[in-house]
């Protein structure tokens, strides 16, 4: 039997979530872990779903400084790296079909290169663009969406936010809104899934076959 799920506005993640960007996200860490002299694994197995700065300070040898400017070389590097990068299945589809006043896109890349990856992929930038340049936390603080859901003007428990990684669906948590782990680009370890065991675990597939649940925005 299938079900459906209402909500005012839709909040989305977009790296992994609209766009599958995960195999140039870990080419640009393992060249920049390369460049430190560290193991590029651990940086790689952290990095999804938070900011630049933050794993480069997570991850820096001790006595070595990081600066904005760092972050934001990497963020360059990052968007303009495009090889296996791609749209997922549906989603044009499905962003044509939501009111504008309706959705907004939470991400922990910087805004210049949310824009450009957007733009490169022929997707609509909106209205409502909360990136890692205009919060004080990143994910998995709930800043970033608790500001998206004001900007449209709707309460938490009236938006759903879709998320793949596991700092995005702990952000998404702690702000009491409703959120969907899409498994489509990132693999969460089966420990993630137990943590987040009474989330909703799916795929976009607007195009090709329909969804178990329906999601339906209220006017």
């Amino acid at each position: 039997m299938s079900s459906q799920l209402r909500a005012k506005a839709f909040l989305f993640d977009l790296d992994g979530t609209l766009v599958n960007t995960i195999a140039a996200a870990e080419r640009q860490y393992t060249i920049w872990a390369t460049k430190l002299g560290i193991d590029p694994k651990p940086v790689v197995e952290y990095c999804h779903g938070v900011r630049a700065i933050e794993v480069m300070q997570k991850f820096t040898p001790k006595g070595a400084k990081i600066t904005i400017d760092d972050a934001n070389e990497w963020e360059t590097g990052f968007s303009n790296d495009s090889e296996g990068v791609f749209v997922l299945p549906g989603i044009p589809e499905l962003l044509k079909k939501l009111p504008k006043h309706r959705w907004a896109i939470v991400t922990s890349g910087v805004r210049a290169m949310a824009e450009a990856r957007l733009r490169q992929m022929d997707l609509p930038v909106p209205d409502v663009l909360i990136t890692a340049d205009t919060v004080t936390h990143g994910k998995p603080h709930p800043e970033g969406y608790l500001a998206a859901a004001s900007k449209l003007g709707f309460r938490p428990d009236e938006c759903i936010i879709f998320e793949d990684a596991p700092a995005g669906i702990e952000a998404g948590v702690s702000a009491g809104i409703r959120t969907i782990g899409i498994t489509t680009s990132y693999k969460p370890e089966p420990s993630t899934k137990r943590m987040f065991s009474s989330m909703i675990i799916m795929t976009f597939w607007w195009k090709s076959r329909p969804t178990r649940r329906s999601l339906k925005s209220r006017c």
